[in-house]
């Protein structure tokens, strides 16, 4: 009896045209966004609004960094800066020992 093995388990499926369906609801929200954003506002502002919203969710889309998406990074920075952070220093026994044995011998 022959099985077929799966192939190419690691590439996501195209399902909306050439783009996955991450990809899609990406571009879908921040279309959304931008048009939501052009019925409400200026025009002027609107330009200049819309075109660093737009460029972030393309960059959400279809930047990949390390085989990792870019809100993965994002939200590894975001976290970064609102956790605390502790030091810890911690001394090995051994330094402990030699410091010891050195400050006996003077």
């Amino acid at each position: 009896m022959k099985f077929q093995v799966p192939q190419f388990i690691e590439t996501e499926t195209k399902l909306i045209g050439p783009f996955t369906l991450k990809q899609f609801l990406w571009m879908a929200g921040g279309g959304a966004i931008i048009f939501l954003m052009f019925l409400t506002m200026n025009r002027v502002i609107f330009f200049v609004v819309a075109i660093p919203i737009g460029g972030l969710f393309l960059a959400l889309a279809f930047i990949r960094i390390n085989d990792a998406p870019l809100i993965n990074y994002i939200l590894y920075g975001i976290m970064y800066f609102l956790n605390p952070r502790r030091y810890v220093f911690k001394k090995e026994a051994e330094e402990l020992k030699e410091i010891i044995i050195s400050d006996n011998q003077k």
